[in-house]
Order: C-alpha cells, then sequence, then structure tokens
C-alpha cells in the first residue's frame, strides 16, 4: 500500500540521504555529491516555500520516496522531480507515485500540467512517466550541454 504525506523540516536527513545517492546523483541535472550545509539551506527554503510542495512516500508504512513539486502559476506548470530509495526500486513504486501526485494535487484544488524531465540513459524514470501515463513532448531539452526527454500529464 503506497499512502503520502507532506515532508516536514524532521525529513531533511532522509532528503539529504536520498539525495546523495549514487543512482539519484547520476540522473539528476547536477551530478556533484551534496554537502550537508548547503542541503540544509536548500531543504529548508524548499519546504516553507508556498510554491513548492514536498511529499514523502511510504510503502507499506515505510519510507519509500520523494516527490517534489515547483509551481509555476504563470505558465500552470508544475515540475516534477522524483527518487525513490533504493531499497524499494525495482518494485515500480516510481509509476505509482507519478500517478497518485495527480490524485493529490486534484485533491488539493490544484490543476496544473505536471512535468518531468528525464535523461535518455534513465530507463527506468523514462518507464515510469510512461507507465504513468504522461506523454513525451517534443525533441529534447538542453540543460548545461545534456539533452533530456520532457514528459507532461495534464490534470
Amino acid at each position: 500500500m503506497l499512502t503520502i504525506r507532506k515532508a516536514a523540516e524532521q525529513d531533511m536527513m532522509l532528503y539529504f540521504e536520498w539525495a546523495n545517492d549514487d543512482a539519484v546523483r547520476l540522473n539528476s541535472i547536477s551530478t556533484d555529491k551534496i554537502d550537508l550545509e548547503s542541503h540544509k539551506k536548500w531543504f529548508t527554503t524548499k519546504v516553507n516555500n508556498s510554491d513548492t510542495i514536498m511529499l514523502v512516500f511510504l510503502h507499506n508504512g515505510i519510507e519509500a520516496g520523494q516527490l517534489r513539486i515547483e509551481l509555476d502559476k504563470v505558465n500552470n506548470e508544475a515540475v516534477i522531480n522524483y527518487s525513490v530509495d533504493k531499497l524499494h526500486r525495482g518494485k515500480g513504486l516510481g509509476t505509482k507515485m507519478l500517478q497518485e501526485v495527480c490524485s493529490y494535487l486534484k485533491q488539493q484544488g490544484l490543476l496544473y500540467t505536471l512535468t518531468g524531465l528525464v535523461k535518455p540513459s534513465n530507463a527506468a524514470s523514462v518507464s515510469a512517466f510512461i507507465k504513468a501515463g504522461y506523454a513525451q513532448q517534443g525533441a529534447t531539452v538542453i540543460i548545461n550541454s545534456e539533452a533530456y526527454l520532457k514528459f507532461s500529464k495534464k490534470i
């Protein structure tokens, strides 16, 4: 069973561990490890920002992943960033998280177009977006000389 809760200040170290996971760093726009002081500042800013929604997903009561949503109210777009804990990968949780966030946002009355950028080499994430009903949008997006696939889904 997959449940969702909003992230809180006490989740800072959990997010830090997830963010510095080798596979997460490899598939992120910035592949460098994150130092604790920088993470603390970033996390505190994000968790208290009204345009950012940080969610923790629990699988059978155990923290299994996170999904962050950056709301762009001008363009009615919500940019997704997510990761699954290494002990919970390969169970289809990424797909379920990408599906569940749609229901969560609907319940909050936040009707946005959800968007995610994925490295083409990240086969698990590409598959998760497709299985969750997101459509690939156009050609690749270039960030820091690297290509990303853009997926979106309208709520």
